[in-house]
């Protein structure tokens, strides 16, 4: 797993990263990202059979993050995945931003998931779930993410 968030509650972010062209294989989930920004996702494989429920490939937002994602890219890769799991099983799940507001920004901005090629095995799940059970909140993170040009390929339904 790729871990590209703080680790302890520390004030701490990172910045102007660019991940491209990497395997991932054999994880429970692959990439957890917080406390980011210019992140740049691209080119990369990630594939993997783990039946652990609620372990998503890509999980943005973290709990201990005390800023929010500032432009976020997730595009070109490759997400083979073993959907038939117990639980919260989307692909992707992102995390409303939960700590004070930093910069007069209290939600993450301008997430950008494009171009990306999804197998999902047995998915029954949405590709990207949201964890909140507030609908406006939902409704504000929803706003600030862009889901185009990506082809979702499930098999084994139901």
């Amino acid at each position: 797993m790729l871990y590209l968030a703080p680790n302890t509650q520390v004030n701490q972010s990172m910045k102007d990263i660019i991940f491209e062209k990497n395997v991932i294989t054999n994880c429970e989930c692959a990439i957890v990202m917080g406390s980011y920004e210019n992140l740049i996702i691209r080119k990369n494989l990630i594939t993997t059979a783990d039946t652990y429920g609620d372990a998503f490939r890509l999980h943005i937002g973290h709990k201990y993050e005390k800023r929010p994602l500032v432009n976020i890219e997730i595009s070109d890769n490759t997400f083979f995945s073993n959907q038939k799991r117990s639980g919260n099983s989307g692909a992707i799940k992102i995390e409303p931003y939960r700590s004070t507001a930093w910069n007069g920004l209290t939600e993450h901005q301008n997430i950008r998931i494009t171009n990306n090629r999804f197998y999902m095995q047995g998915a029954t799940d949405p590709v990207i779930y949201y964890n909140s059970t507030d609908m406006a909140r939902v409704a504000g993170l929803n706003a600030q993410v862009t889901f185009n040009n990506n082809i979702v390929h499930m098999t084994d339904q139901g």
